[in-house]
């Protein structure tokens, strides 16, 4: 089904079951920022959750969180933390590793509550996350408990837009596997000096930092408007 029509569809039916406003009003949005968009003038909203772990049919996420890029700047006026009421953190092995306890969870947000901030935040900026896969399919398993809606934003992964700069579009990335593509390894690579690793909060915005020295590099290739950045 093509998207325009399944989202056509998606609106129509949460009309039907009378769903949140918050929901509908997402659902009907055009998210048509035009290709010619100078990149100093795109909202960017970096994102990161964290999770009891990393199956998502069984795992579920803890904590959210996202702040807005724009203008070459990590705006810090503009961001979202958001954490998720669970009574389960994942075992001591993910514990380790998101630092969180039953404690941090156990007064926080249900996750369709706090899917629906995160809509009425993100509005039509343009989504980015390292492994931005990951962080999305988290959300839309919770969207899609709430309606046939999952998240519509053109995405960027910090990851893949490294890659593309470093080698070109074209590059086979089994040619490249000795290289360390983690955030942390990418953090490393551009001299940046992050702290909180591993907490929703501390990732967004570590990435927003990363995002900031891949978009001068980018500048300095000659991408400047929102279709050469999204161009695969």
């Amino acid at each position: 089904m093509i998207p325009n029509l399944r989202r056509y569809l998606a609106v129509r039916s949460l009309a039907r079951i009378d769903a949140d406003p918050i929901l509908s009003e997402y659902a009907s949005r055009r998210f048509r920022t035009p290709r010619s968009t100078p990149i100093a003038d795109v909202r960017f909203v970096v994102f990161d959750t964290e999770a009891t772990g990393l199956d998502l049919d069984t795992n579920r996420m803890l904590s959210l969180a996202a702040v807005a890029v724009r203008g070459g700047e990590i705006d810090l006026s503009d961001r979202l933390e958001l954490t998720f009421a669970s009574d389960d953190v994942g075992g001591r092995h993910a514990a380790e590793i998101h630092q969180m306890v039953l404690a941090d969870v156990r007064d926080g947000l249900s996750e369709e509550i706090g899917a629906l901030r995160f809509l009425a935040y993100l509005k039509d900026s343009i989504l980015v996350a390292h492994h931005v896969g990951f962080d999305v399919a988290m959300i839309n398993k919770v969207l899609k408990r709430m309606g046939p809606v999952r998240l519509y934003n053109r995405c960027l992964d910090t990851l893949a837009l490294d890659r593309r700069l470093t080698h070109g579009p074209h590059q086979r990335d089994d040619h490249h596997r000795d290289e360390d593509r983690s955030l942390d390894g990418l953090c490393n690579k551009f001299d940046l000096d992050i702290s909180f690793r591993h907490s929703a909060a501390g990732d967004a915005l570590a990435t927003g930092q990363l995002l900031l020295k891949l978009l001068a590099c980018a500048r300095k290739r000659g991408i400047a408007t929102l279709g050469a950045l999204m161009k695969s």
